[in-house]
């Protein structure tokens, strides 16, 4: 059974992947370059898996609630390898 934070996740996920539109997406208002640069610390820190990385954002970030959070996550993972097209930047 999955909690909410988990369905809220998803459903972010699902709408970035029905926001797709030849290998652009859209970038919702919520999300701001800061976020996507923190989330990228963060994964190179290896302090967490990135799925896990909701609760990081709003502890950094006390304005995002769950669902906002999920959206920055959705969006940063969907886009990572346009915004990173260097394989080994991606392997970092």
């Amino acid at each position: 059974m999955k909690n909410v934070e988990e369905e809220e996740f998803e459903q972010a996920v699902n709408d970035e992947v029905a926001n797709h539109e030849h290998s652009k997406f859209k970038r919702p208002a919520c999300v701001m370059e800061k976020h996507l640069l923190f989330l990228d610390f963060l994964r190179l820190s290896g302090i967490t898996n990135m799925y896990g990385a909701v609760p990081y954002l709003r502890e950094s970030f006390p304005v995002l609630d769950n669902s906002t959070a999920s959206k920055v996550l959705a969006y940063w993972m969907a886009t990572f390898v346009e915004r990173h097209p260097d394989p080994e930047e991606r392997n970092a």
